[in-house]
């Protein structure tokens, strides 16, 4: 069974035709009746009553429509939790800042980018402007903020 089917699966159920289910998945009429025979034939049962006006879900059908449709909705939450992890920055950021700084940014910018960043880990380090442009230059600190000196 894949997942591919059981999408194909519901928009039949929810079209209520294959025709009208082949032209919501731009797809063959045929194709899809194909896909639905594989899915019936590995479920063991008929998934659909055929009638005049197309077809309604059978016993097997009800039951795999809530299977399918839990199925459906983990798999994307998946796929979107591993996508936003994938598009996430990790790590850890190292800051330096004069104290008198600090002391008026330090705490809502921690506060902010760990509510950007969760993944980021932030270690801000004080110390003099001197200090801090050393600390820079020897790469002790991925980010500085200093007074701008002339």
């Amino acid at each position: 069974m894949e997942l591919d089917q059981l999408k194909t699966f519901l928009v039949v159920a929810e079209s209520g035709t294959f025709s009208r289910a082949a032209i919501r998945l731009s797809s063959t009429q045929p194709m899809l009746s194909r896909k639905i025979k594989l899915l019936e034939e590995e479920m063991g049962t008929e998934l659909f009553h055929r009638t005049g006006r197309g077809v309604v879900l059978s016993e097997g059908g009800k039951l795999l429509e809530q299977y399918a449709r839990g199925l459906l909705d983990t798999a994307a939450s998946a796929k979107a939790a591993v996508q936003a992890l994938g598009n996430s920055p990790v790590g850890q950021v190292t800051i330096g800042m004069p104290s008198s700084i600090a002391t008026v940014l330090a705490i809502e910018l921690v506060q902010e980018f760990r509510r950007a960043f969760p993944q980021v880990s932030l270690k801000v380090m004080e110390g003099y402007s001197g200090h801090v442009l050393e600390w820079l230059t020897a790469a002790r600190l991925d980010v500085a903020v200093l007074y701008d000196t002339p």
